[in-house]
């Protein structure tokens, strides 16, 4: 009896959406504006590729940093309002001075 409990526990776990939210923090820097969009293009494609399980998606969430020490306030804000999984970022150092 315990075995089909957990088999259907095994189940419910497998087929329920589970999404990790990636938290980014981009420099203001014109040579990589585009580092979020590239983020999001390899979700896409990870997911079209079938690499990712079908029940999995990335969600990129993007925020400045490396401007007025904002990095750590945003990395915060990533944590605690978007509950971010996964960092990237900030890109400098003045990102996280406080």
């Amino acid at each position: 009896m315990s075995s089909l409990w957990i088999l259907f526990y095994l189940t419910s776990v497998s087929i329920q959406e589970q999404i990790i939210r990636v938290g980014h923090l981009l420099p203001a820097n014109p040579i990589i504006a585009n580092e979020a969009d590239v983020l999001k293009i390899c979700a896409n494609d990870l997911r079209k590729r079938n690499i990712l399980p079908p029940n999995l998606t990335l969600e990129v969430i993007t925020m400045e940093s490396c401007k007025d020490f904002n990095g750590v306030e945003n990395a915060a804000y990533l944590h605690y309002i978007h509950n971010a999984t996964i960092y990237f970022g900030p890109g400098c150092n003045e990102g996280i001075t406080i």
